[in-house]
């Protein structure tokens, strides 16, 4: 299947279409060099910082109501090595 999925993608490109892919992983290096060569840029992404972490959590719990004693200090904490 991957040989026939590299023939197929080798294909995809001529002089006047266009056609954007986006790959996203969080186990890089478990990419096929095949793939890797095919795909010209590659932006590594780190993990979010505590300020980072807070931010993310603050926007997704908005709209839930939080028990009064709910201590976002310590979920950000508790997430830390959490991608957003």
């Amino acid at each position: 299947m991957k040989a026939e999925f590299m023939t197929l993608w080798d294909g995809l490109t001529s002089s006047t279409d266009r056609i954007m892919v986006l790959g996203a992983t969080n186990r890089p290096n478990d990419i096929d060099s095949a793939i890797l060569r095919r795909l010209p840029k590659r932006y590594a992404v780190s993990l979010p910082n505590a300020a980072q972490r807070e931010k993310i959590l603050s926007i997704m719990l908005a709209a839930t109501p939080l028990d009064p004693n709910f201590k976002m200090a310590e979920l950000v904490k508790r997430t830390e090595g959490y991608s957003g």
